[in-house]
């Protein structure tokens, strides 16, 4: 590992075995990078890391949590492996992810190859942007922007959520909440206070994408091998080429399957609802109920029989389940759970498992594709 200093901030490359913080009252005041795009390799710390205004460049890999004082900001190199953070973001500021160039073709929408970021653990701030950014857990803030994700777990925005071209387990919003272009959900799971805002997405080039909620385990049960949905590109269109690898409709067996899966605002139900509010009333807090309209989510009047959706429920819950806990099986129960995997998985699911649960250093010419990336 070498560290130097550029103005501010202190900039880390290589491979690092312990924690990174501030370790003199002067250096509290100092910005940290760790910078994954030198002759040194991506960047690998083994412990945590606490700073003031944290910024991750290129590839790499951080084992511990990783706190903000400040700001953290994502900048993964496109055509590279992917940052991993295998113990959740946190921020007492904002999360963001840098604007990247390839648009839908060259997106998480298209392939699991192209993920930019891997965060196990929850993701909290307060203000939180992603894109190309796969979770294993929660992404919670008072403002959530998803841009081509893939969250295994619920989206909670005490303000305001933006779901665009994603697929997440569920969502909980204070307010309001749009989903932008071909959206799916794993869990008919969603409350906002507002009702849902449905609009298409356009990408970095201008490419725009009409907006579809679909429930993922529908998907599934009608032949998707997808984590996602993303419609037939049509004849002529600019994004359309041999590198653009559509996900669930080409592997669907006809368009009715697509509407049979789809979600409409009608599964919105506006629907009364107590809260328990805590109150300083004098000396002492109490506890009121109060009455309000929400918008929820719910399929259960027009789902006949929930039997063929079962299983894929029960899938995601494993997988998410089996992620978060791997580090604190024994060695045994590790291997098991490795076989497991392979045994049940699907290739696009089996990637992102091992990027999520991996502790091997990033390989010093990364490659796309799950096994490719880390050093043997």
């Amino acid at each position: 590992m070498s560290e130097r200093v550029e103005g501010d901030r202190l900039v880390v490359t290589g491979k690092s075995s312990g924690s990174q913080f501030p370790r003199k009252q002067e250096a509290m005041a100092q910005r940290y990078e760790a910078d994954g795009t030198t002759a040194e390799g991506p960047f690998f710390i083994e412990g945590s890391i606490y700073g003031r205004d944290l910024r991750f460049r290129g590839p790499g890999a951080v084992l511990g949590p990783v706190l903000g004082r400040g700001d953290i900001t994502l900048e993964p190199s496109e055509g590279q492996a992917p940052q991993r953070f295998l113990g959740g973001l946190h921020s007492s500021g904002n999360i963001g992810s840098a604007p990247r160039k390839g648009g839908f073709r060259a997106s998480l929408l298209a392939s699991v190859d192209n993920v930019g970021t891997v965060v196990r653990g929850d993701v909290i701030a307060d203000q939180i942007s992603l894109i190309d950014t796969v979770v294993f857990g929660c992404v919670r803030g008072r403002r959530v922007k998803l841009s081509r994700c893939i969250v295994f777990g619920n989206v909670i925005a005490t303000e305001a959520a933006v779901i665009g071209s994603s697929t997440i387990l569920g969502y909980e919003a204070g307010q309001e909440v749009r989903f932008e272009g071909p959206c799916c959900l794993v869990f008919p799971n969603g409350t906002s206070v507002e009702a849902p805002a449905f609009v298409p997405a356009t990408d970095e080039a201008g490419v725009e994408l009409p907006c579809s909620v679909m429930f993922l385990p529908a998907l599934l049960a009608l032949g998707s091998m997808s984590l996602g949905y993303c419609p037939r590109p049509d004849a002529g269109a600019t994004w359309a080429s041999d590198s653009w690898r559509p996900t669930a409709a080409s592997l669907l067996r006809n368009d009715e399957s697509v509407i049979a899966a789809s979600l409409h605002p009608v599964d919105w139900v506006k629907h009364s609802v107590e809260t328990e509010v805590r109150k300083l009333r004098g000396k002492e807090i109490v506890t009121e109920l109060v009455f309000s309209d929400r918008y929820i989510l719910s399929i259960a009047g027009r789902a006949l029989d929930f039997d063929a959706i079962v299983p894929a429920l029960r899938h995601a819950t494993w997988m998410l389940k089996t992620a978060i806990e791997f580090d604190h099986y024994s060695p045994v129960n590790q291997a098991r759970t490795l076989t497991a995997w392979t045994e049940r998985c699907r290739p696009d699911e089996l990637t992102l498992l091992h990027f999520a649960t991996s502790r091997e250093r990033p390989a010093t010419k990364p490659r796309r594709g799950a096994r490719a990336t880390v050093e043997g």
